[in-house]
Order: C-alpha cells, then sequence, then structure tokens
C-alpha cells in the first residue's frame, strides 16, 4: 500500500512538471508581444527572463492559454510586464 501511494505521488509530480507541447510556441508569441509592450514603454525586455506563470489547460476547451511575464529595463529601473497568449489545439493557426 505504501509503495502505491508513493508511485502515486511521483506519477503526480512528473504530470504537474510536464509543459504541454504548445507552451514553446507560444513562448515565441509572448516573447514577441512583451518586447513590444517594453518598446512601447520605453525599456528593453530581457528575453532570457521571460517564464510561464499560468497555463489554463482545460481538458474539454480546444483553447488553451499560457500567460507569461518577463522583466524589462530602461537602465534606471526595471519592471516586471505580463502578457497572456492564446491556442487552438484543434486548428494549424500559430499561438497569439
Amino acid at each position: 500500500m505504501k509503495q502505491m501511494l508513493v508511485l502515486g505521488l511521483f506519477l503526480v509530480g512528473a504530470a504537474v512538471q510536464a509543459e504541454p507541447a504548445y507552451v514553446a510556441e507560444c513562448r515565441k508569441a509572448a516573447v514577441k508581444k512583451l518586447g513590444l509592450q517594453a518598446q512601447a514603454r520605453g525599456y528593453v525586455l530581457d528575453k532570457s527572463s521571460v517564464r510561464v506563470t499560468e497555463i489554463d489547460d482545460r481538458f474539454y476547451n480546444p483553447f488553451k492559454y499560457v500567460w507569461f511575464a518577463g522583466q524589462a529595463s530602461n537602465g534606471k529601473e526595471e519592471i516586471t510586464l505580463q502578457k497572456l497568449t492564446q491556442k487552438n489545439i484543434l486548428s494549424s493557426q500559430p499561438c497569439f
């Protein structure tokens, strides 16, 4: 019984850590969106700081939503920017 509990916890942990395949595609869209947002404010986005903050991956919804955040700087201060991306997994349309 104890072994089954440990195995179950391991499998749940592995499932939580794996990112869905569309996240890499959405990351490209997020870097572009965050870069434009930073530029509009007079900042420069640190592309290496862009990270996933939330994934809405409900089973029955073909639209998957991924939130990203990244750091931008203007030389004097650093701010955190956030953007939402969306992917329809039933379509060949790219993430936007």
